[in-house]
């Protein structure tokens, strides 16, 4: 059970696994279904949905939109925040009071997923990879983080979400969320995996 907005919610069966495609927020939920919800922001502990440990609220009042994804990450000493809202990517300073334009014209309000990935030893080559499921993959590089397209070849035009794991970075299309492609070893920018592997 979870209790949001003064609202308690039960799962006692989710047999049908995650769903990806329905509601991500609780509030809307009026009778838990046999599945358990995909929540940004959550986790799963001790019987009950949870705020997500680390996360931060950005107190902005000119960001023209709600925050649809975000990421808080360190390159050595230096944090930085990466936000979408609305159609647009924004960077903020360590202590969230400055904040940054860095792209936009995306598609409005769709949920965005943040990766960091380190392709080698040192913190200063950490980039962050960008996704959707609808516009192109982004990349953010560099201290300050500047945006680019990325567009390796065999990666699908509109991945979902990015996973990092071990020395590869994963990715899954945002058509069908079961089949997944992988990049070379600590090489996001090399060939991906052209057979499409069902998990």
């Amino acid at each position: 059970m979870a209790t949001r907005n003064g609202r308690l919610f039960t799962w006692p069966d989710f047999s049908q696994g995650i769903d990806h495609e329905g509601a991500t927020d609780l509030t809307t939920v009026t009778s838990p279904p046999s599945r358990l919800l995909a929540a940004e922001n959550a986790i799963w502990r001790g019987g009950g949905l949870e705020r997500r440990l680390g996360t931060a609220l950005i107190n902005d009042p000119q960001s023209p939109n709600r925050v649809t994804g975000g990421i808080r990450f360190y390159r050595g000493a230096t944090a930085e925040t990466l936000v979408s809202a609305g159609s647009q990517l924004f960077s903020y300073n360590s202590d969230h009071s400055i904040r940054t334009s860095l792209l936009t014209g995306l598609t409005t309000d769709l949920p965005t997923f943040f990766t960091p990935y380190r392709t080698g030893v040192t913190d200063d080559v950490i980039r962050v990879y960008i996704a959707n499921g609808t516009d192109a993959p982004r990349v953010a590089a560099g201290n300050p983080a500047t945006i680019s397209t990325f567009a390796p070849t065999n990666l699908p035009a509109n991945v979902r979400q990015f996973i990092a794991h071990q020395d590869r970075l994963f990715a899954y299309a945002g058509d069908n969320s079961l089949y997944v492609r992988w990049c070379p070893s600590l090489t996001p920018e090399g060939t991906w995996t052209t057979l499409v592997q069902a998990i």
